[in-house]
């Protein structure tokens, strides 16, 4: 049987998206000492450009850029000011998809990233389906999953795994509150 989306398409784009507007970068962009440190030890300005908005997308939205994502132009120049490259060198970056992985593993290494798994999926199911008890609108469960999700370094998973895990904690919420006024009505 088919689940009803949760949110529509539009909703999940913007959840998704990179952030376009102008004071967005400022707001989620900004690298610290460590990361520009980190970045001015690669090889080539393109390598540097090139990571630096990857580790900003895994921060925010919370998720590694697509290998043929290019990052919006007020983004990139925001970035680019940052590490002192020239916007136009992002062209050059990583032509290989085997470097793309290589670096997008050693950036998730090194700032304490990690994929969504099972694991993880038990640990937020527990921890949303309490929520789930009060609230049951699902855009803010959404919403409060993919910002608890960012908060603890965990890559977005795609979408539908994002749905089915507000699903099971609302299905399991429901449980407990049944149970609960079951409980209550035999004990009374």
């Amino acid at each position: 049987m088919a689940r009803r989306r949760l949110m529509s398409d539009t909703a999940w784009a913007e959840a998704m998206a990179l952030a376009t507007e102008e004071r967005d970068p400022m707001r989620h962009y900004v690298l610290s000492p460590e990361d520009l440190s980190a970045l001015s030890a690669k090889r080539s300005p393109a390598n540097r450009l090139g990571q630096a908005p990857l580790l900003c997308a895994m921060r925010h939205p919370g998720r590694a850029r697509g290998p043929d994502e290019v990052p919006p132009a007020a983004t990139l120049g925001f970035v680019a000011g940052q590490v002192d490259v020239d916007p136009a060198v992002f062209a050059a970056y990583a032509g290989r998809a085997q470097t793309r992985r290589e670096q997008r593993a050693m950036l998730m290494a090194e700032q304490g990233f990690r994929s969504f798994g099972r694991a993880e999926a038990k640990v937020l199911l527990a921890w949303l389906t309490p929520i789930a008890q009060t609230e049951r609108r699902p855009q803010v469960l959404v919403a409060r999953l993919i910002e608890e999700l960012r908060r603890r370094r965990i890559l977005l998973p795609p979408l539908l795994v994002v749905e089915r895990v507000v699903h099971r904690a609302r299905t399991a919420a429901d449980r407990a509150q049944i149970g609960s006024l079951i409980a209550h009505w035999e004990s009374g």
